[in-house]
């Protein structure tokens, strides 16, 4: 339930949006960081706690989320930045 409601949380930002880089990175970190204070047992049950396999991929989920918003935000300030797209695959 947490990893979904932080995935959404964090596709809420405009990750085209107007901000440069280093800002949009910013307010990723700050909506992450906001979360965790708001729900500190999310890190504990993320980190700690053995999860289902659907939580599992819910996690994997809200990794890709952050992973995505990134790669948008790397490709737009460096359009010459190599094609290889990042994923969370472990």
């Amino acid at each position: 339930m947490y990893a979904r409601e932080m995935a959404e949380t964090e596709r809420a930002i405009d990750s085209e949006g107007p901000l440069s880089f280093t800002e949009a990175v910013g307010e990723l970190i700050d909506v992450c960081t906001n979360f965790n204070r708001k729900r500190p047992e999310f890190h504990t049950l993320v980190v700690y706690a053995p999860l289902s396999s659907s939580a599992c991929e819910d996690k994997q989920v809200l990794g890709q989320v952050f992973v995505d918003f990134i790669e948008v935000r790397l490709r737009r300030a460096l359009p010459t930045l190599s094609p290889n797209r990042p994923t969370m695959d472990r």
